[in-house]
């Protein structure tokens, strides 16, 4: 469109053309207005000019729907009174435009349309101001609907995270998430007091550098390449992990598990330590106690061989007083030399077998073991049972504590011979 600031004004006078003619610039100009008013009433948007005087001098389509008015009866009419029941904000942004000061947007009520709400655009111009409207209550009814979706979702989401967080304070297992570089982000309270500490004493560390595991030097390192393998996708587990905690030497169960997003990464790991102190002690003490049993079931036996044994050197004795034949005398010498012996030996086992002791595993040469158990054996299952040990001479040693593989064979024994009613045949 032309510059209104150089209509009448008069046109410099080009030497090589002829001016148009006056019928040829008034096409031309209508043809302009033609196409400027095709564009305004394209739009969606109402839009309205007001000059200097408060005369509307521009209406488009959309501001006759929204006005309810033709643009024929507006144009040239008072604006002020169109505006008239208008808030003062309104009027005071009109008024601060019409002014020459930069365009402003106002979200407001529909002055002609009750229960809409519209988003004004008031521009200064150079022969006045111009107002472009947009009806934005659909939009703002979807923005409330959707902010009460996310408001609802985000209550959800908290109730259940506080359910979660409920669930995990309260839990007795040791619980903690991690960085997969194994930095701490989390841990429940169960944790804490194990070590006596607070989250903020032990947040932002490396896990295995924490006081759950900086009393053992093994499970540090465990926990270190373990953190390694968890970040990579593995599940790690430990059975029987001991640590020493401020509160004292305690067994868990031990597991790192990787945390996986939507598209499968591994995004942290959750670690889940089960304390069985009094389970592996309970177990202890049941191993204990099912040793005393078993000596129990020796009692009788073993009495009966010592008191083999005894007459055998007690026979032996009366024997010797008796004898001048020297070779006689020596092969009695040798045989009670030999009860002595087996006297001792079983005394041996005896004392090993019911006594509570750490572990000490060793090479163990299993014919040999089987050959040195086989009276203990026969003692433990009575004269109804027999014992057949079959253990090939080039069998690979096992490495094992021998009292405690004495134990569980002994266990294993004694409990055929309970399920053959006291008689038959017990091969190993």
């Amino acid at each position: 469109c032309c510059d209104p600031v150089q209509i009448g004004r008069p046109m410099a006078v080009d030497t090589s053309k002829s001016d148009p003619a006056p019928d040829d610039l008034l096409a031309s100009l209508r043809i302009s207005e033609t196409r400027l008013r095709g564009v305004l009433d394209s739009i969606s948007d109402g839009f309205y000019a007001v000059d200097r005087n408060w005369r509307v001098t521009e209406f488009n389509a959309a501001a006759e729907r929204y006005f309810g008015m033709e643009r024929e009866t507006l144009l040239g009419a008072s604006y002020l009174s169109l505006i008239e029941q208008a808030n003062d904000e309104f009027k005071a942004l009109v008024n601060a435009a019409m002014a020459g000061a930069p365009m402003v947007v106002l979200e407001t009520q529909s002055l002609y349309r009750p229960g809409r709400q519209v988003e004004l655009r008031i521009a200064p111009t150079e022969e006045g101001i111009c107002v472009a409207l947009t009806d934005i209550t659909d939009r703002l009814h979807t923005r409330a609907r959707l902010e009460a979706a996310v408001a609802e979702r985000t209550a959800a989401l908290q109730a259940s995270e506080s359910r979660v967080r409920a669930m995990v304070e309260t839990s007795h297992l040791f619980q903690g998430l991690m960085e997969p570089d194994g930095v701490l982000l989390d841990c429940n309270a169960a944790s804490l007091a194990a070590i006596k500490a607070r989250k903020d004493d032990v947040i932002g560390t490396k896990f295995w550098e924490t006081p759950w595991f900086t009393g053992a030097d093994r499970a540090g390192a465990f926990v270190r390449d373990g953190i390694a393998r968890a970040a990579a996708g593995d599940i790690v587990t430990h059975s029987a992990l001991p640590l020493n905690l401020p509160t004292g030497v305690r067994t868990f169960d031990f597991a790192l598990r990787p945390v996986r997003n939507e598209a499968g990464e591994v995004i942290a790991i959750l670690s889940e330590a089960n304390e069985i102190t009094a389970r592996v002690k309970a177990e202890e003490e049941l191993r204990q106690a099912q040793k005393l049993e078993a000596v129990g079931q020796l009692t009788g036996g073993v009495a009966h061989d010592f008191n083999n044994l005894l007459m055998v050197i007690s026979g032996g004795l009366n024997m010797l007083a008796r004898s001048p034949d020297e070779e006689k005398r020596n092969m009695l010498m040798t045989r009670m030399r030999e009860a002595v012996e087996r006297g001792a030996n079983l005394t041996k086992q005896l004392l090993a077998f019911s006594r509570r002791h750490q572990l000490s595993p060793e090479s163990i040469l299993l014919p040999d073991y089987f050959a040195g158990m086989s009276d203990l054996l026969n003692r433990s299952l009575g004269v109804n049972v027999r014992v057949a040990i079959d253990v090939s001479a080039d069998v690979a040693p096992v490495f094992a504590d021998p009292n405690a593989l004495q134990l569980a064979v002994l266990n294993l024994a004694v409990n055929a011979r309970d399920a053959m009613n006291q008689s038959g045949v017990v091969k190993i």
